[in-house]
């Protein structure tokens, strides 16, 4: 004879453990479909001149090299795309616009999955509310968990480009965002204030 374990929960508990996981399922599968649907969708871009190596399927864009994904937007000095892997290489002030109002730069950034996925490094990250992360490393992942190593956070709205350091900041081993939640979480963090721990 078989023995079956039951848990004695309020009916109220029971609904809204049930509810919690069928929203979490929801939103599994719209994120996924979200990235899906950006993987197929094209990218336009434009450049000041093209260059295409037929036997090495490789195309070669150079001079404000703009690049347009449902909303997404990449610029560079140059960028380097084997049409073979569907793997691209952007090179020199490298900036990359989010429609989640993110902001990415590098000198360099490797970009795969039809530009939907990026690595730097280092990378620096502007959350749209003038936070910022610094990085030896970035990774950003188009409506997925972003992971920046070794890297710098403040909330500080400063203009970099003039020189400018932030009161504080936290320095971690890795630092990751989730923007479904719109959390940072920071791993074997400090604090530095005037740039000291």
């Amino acid at each position: 004879m078989r023995s079956y374990c039951y848990l004695d929960f309020p009916r109220s508990v029971a609904v809204n453990i049930l509810v919690g996981v069928a929203l979490l399922f929801v939103a599994t599968i719209s994120c996924q479909s979200a990235k899906a649907q950006a993987q197929n969708t094209p990218v336009d871009f434009e450049a000041d001149t093209v260059t295409v190596d037929e036997e090495k399927s490789i195309l070669i864009a150079t001079g404000n090299v703009r690049l347009t994904q449902s909303g997404d937007i990449l610029t560079a000095d140059k960028i380097i795309y084997n049409r073979a892997t569907d793997d691209a290489r952007a090179i020199g002030n490298v900036i990359y616009l989010t429609t989640d109002g993110f902001e990415h730069r590098a000198d360099e950034m490797e970009l795969s999955e039809n530009f939907t996925h990026a690595i730097a490094t280092p990378m620096i990250s502007f959350f749209a509310d003038g936070t910022r992360i610094k990085a030896r490393r970035g990774e950003f992942n188009q409506g997925a968990k972003s992971i920046f190593d070794r890297s710098q956070f403040s909330p500080c709205n400063c203009d970099y480009d003039e020189g400018d350091s932030p009161l504080w900041d936290l320095r971690s081993f890795s630092s990751s965002h989730n923007p479904e939640t719109q959390t940072v979480i920071h791993q074997n963090v400090s604090m530095h204030i005037f740039g000291l721990p």
